[in-house]
Order: structure tokens, then C-alpha cells, then sequence
């Protein structure tokens, strides 16, 4: 079974890829910190990043542990960002011990070794009520990104820019390669 992360700062086209792989008819886990977002947005509550930053990272963390448990039985399945990325928020906001706790359960709760990571493109960058990062602090988030998975040792593979169906067939292309 292959659990595979597509990964990216803010706006880079994680979720259109997505979309393209359920449409395709892949089995899909959406991104759980956006879900977490418009559910705190929608009841005024303080669980947001740029607000309590730990407890919005406790909830992402539920539902993405909730994903990994319940995707049993597909023998190729795609998550919209994965454990990992909470740790990479942790380093972009300067918040290090919270790394430090959190890492043993990334390395308990491990994906393909192969990670798709979508690198900041700025022609497509833009702002929502969910996504408040400048684009200069989504390349900071891509390093942090890189320096989470990499620490874990995960093989990051970045995917070219190009339109989703190309990336799309870029990512099915290099999984079949991919022992």
C-alpha cells in the first residue's frame, strides 16, 4: 500500500492536484488544516494558526491520524499535505519545543517514502480568507517544509511547474518508477 504526501506551501496547487487525482479516480485525503480553518472561521474560534497555532496543529493532527487509519485496502491513496507538515508549521512559527514533541509521532505514522512537493510559484500565488501568508513567507514555509521531511528522511521529488494535468501525469509517471 502507498500512502503518497503531496506537499507545498500555501497556493503552489496542492489541492487542484488533488482534485485532478480524485477525478482520475485515485483515492484522495483532503487538506485537513484548510478544513480546520473554515470550521474555526465559521464559529469565530481561536484554533488558527496566525491565533493558537498548537491547538489548530492538535486538530489538524486528529483528523490526519483519523485519514491514516481509516485508508486500509487502496493500494495507492493521496493526502493533501500529511503529519509532517504539521512540524514544518512548528518551525515557521519559531515554535522548536513543539517540533521536538511532536516529531516521534511523525516517525511513528510514516508514508511512502517518495513525498511530492509543489514548490512556491508566484504566477499562481494567491491570498483567501483561509490562506493569509505573503508569498515571501510561503518560501520560507517551502524550506521549512523541506527541512521537516527531510529530517525524517523522507525522498522529497518536486514537481515542475505545469498545468495539474501534467503534474498529475508527472507524479503517476514517476510512482511507477518509484520501488
Amino acid at each position: 500500500m502507498k500512502q503518497v504526501i503531496i506537499t507545498g506551501a500555501p497556493s503552489t496547487g496542492k489541492s487542484t492536484l488533488i482534485q485532478e487525482l480524485d477525478v482520475a479516480g485515485h483515492q484522495v485525503y483532503i487538506e485537513r488544516a484548510r478544513q480546520v480553518i473554515e470550521t474555526q472561521q465559521s464559529k469565530n474560534g481561536t484554533a488558527l494558526p496566525w491565533i493558537d497555532n498548537h491547538r489548530f496543529s492538535q486538530l489538524v493532527l486528529e483528523l490526519q491520524l483519523r485519514d491514516l487509519k481509516r485508508d486500509v485496502g487502496t493500494a495507492l491513496s493521496f493526502f493533501d499535505r500529511g503529519i509532517p507538515d504539521v512540524l514544518a508549521y512548528f518551525l515557521f512559527y519559531g515554535q522548536d519545543h513543539l517540533y521536538q514533541a511532536y516529531q516521534s509521532i511523525a516517525k511513528e505514522y510514516r508514508y511512502h517514502s517518495a513525498v511530492y512537493i509543489l514548490p512556491p510559484w508566484e504566477d499562481i500565488y494567491n491570498n483567501d480568507a483561509g490562506r493569509k501568508e505573503s508569498f515571501e513567507e510561503a518560501l520560507q514555509i517551502d524550506v521549512c517544509l523541506r527541512q521537516a521531511y527531510e529530517q525524517l528522511g523522507y525522498n522529497l521529488i518536486q514537481v515542475p511547474f505545469a498545468n495539474s494535468k501534467d503534474r498529475l501525469k508527472f507524479i503517476l509517471k514517476d510512482l511507477l518508477l518509484y520501488k
